[in-house]
């Protein structure tokens, strides 16, 4: 009984709140009040969690009532400050909603949202940016191109948009439009290391090797901590046969992310290329500690284990790298060609 005092106490305490005394103050007091009850709604998910550990399904039950009690009041609160608040404030609130509906994956009401900051003000370019990438989740891609547009013309400044209608772009395989857009991205705001980072990418997949390079190199030059920009610059060297280069960026990149299978792979690579066969066994092995079933790591192995002249590990090594279909006929010509010496 003493139990279900106190809890009721604990509700009411919580969802007790004085009412604003004017307009000017509404605005003001709406926002902190919204604010208070996340930060009770919180602890309240805090506690049904806790309830939820110790199998205690009254506490759940109890804490989940409080928490949708305080759950339509929020709800209240914000219809409240939507009627009561300026323009300004409505756009901003229809916005805040339709991002938080977008983190919870529920994209058609995002969509509502931003639609809505929308017909408050037709020109606000940032409701059309989110409205787009709204749009693109729901794989309404034409409409999503025609919302980003609409961002960049009225907002011509905005990198984001340009950055997001380029990815667009590229997964359409629009690939021109994609790389304008990318450096479009650039020129607006040339710290923006994940468009120099897109445009290496895009240069690889086309062999300008060259390009790829200076663009990885861009990236890491405003993010020095980018690994995958490291990665990348590795293997737009290592593609030009500069193994040495390749190298310094694969060590980075592994420096940098020390369970980055894929760089110490291509590392592996790059140093049997260069002859360094136990700094590329050890990488090798090191690629395999991660991901204990990489074929190319297996094959570099192999390669390691010929150049070191261990002919009968090299061939199990071939072997492992054989197990993997797409390595099979490649890993079984070397073991042959072994077996032939």
């Amino acid at each position: 009984m003493r139990r279900a005092v106190y809890f009721l106490l604990f509700i009411l305490a919580f969802v007790m709140v004085e009412l604003p005394a004017s307009l000017q103050a509404q605005e003001v007091d709406y926002k902190a009040k919204i604010a208070e009850i996340v930060q009770k709604m919180e602890i309240l998910t805090q506690k049904m969690e806790e309830a939820r550990e110790n199998q205690d399904l009254q506490a759940y039950n109890e804490a989940r009532d409080a928490y949708n009690v305080l759950a339509e009041e929020k709800r209240e609160l914000e219809a409240e400050a939507l009627a009561a608040g300026s323009e300004a404030t409505k756009i901003k609130l229809a916005i805040n909603n339709g991002n938080r509906a977008m983190r919870l994956g529920q994209f058609e009401e995002a969509l509502a949202n931003y639609e809505d900051a929308i017909s408050l003000d037709p020109q606000n370019a940032k409701a059309f940016f989110s409205k787009a990438v709204a749009l693109r989740r729901l794989n309404r891609h034409d409409e999503a191109e025609e919302a980003y547009l609409k961002s960049i013309e009225f907002d011509d400044s905005y990198a984001p948009a340009y950055y997001n209608l380029a990815l667009l772009y590229e997964s359409l395989d629009k690939q021109d439009e994609a790389i304008a857009n990318f450096q479009e991205a650039i020129d607006k705001d040339s710290t923006m290391e994940k468009a120099y980072y897109a445009l290496g990418n895009m240069f690889l997949k086309k062999k300008d090797y060259s390009r790829a390079a200076n663009y990885f190199q861009r990236a890491t030059g405003v993010k020095t901590d980018y690994y995958q920009a490291y990665n990348g610059l590795g293997v737009a060297m290592a593609s030009q046969g500069k193994d040495t280069q390749a190298v310094d960026a694969f060590q980075l990149a592994v420096a940098l992310k020390p369970d980055f299978a894929n760089a110490y792979y291509r590392l592996a690579s790059s140093l049997n290329n260069l002859g360094r066969h136990k700094e590329a066994l050890d990488a090798a092995e090191s690629c395999l500690a991660i991901s204990s079933r990489f074929a190319p790591a297996f094959y570099e192995k192999a390669k390691a284990h010929e150049g070191l002249g261990d002919k009968a590990a090299a061939i199990a090594a071939y072997e492992e790298a054989a197990k993997d279909r797409r390595w099979t006929k490649r890993a079984n010509w070397e073991i042959e060609r072994l077996k032939k010496q």
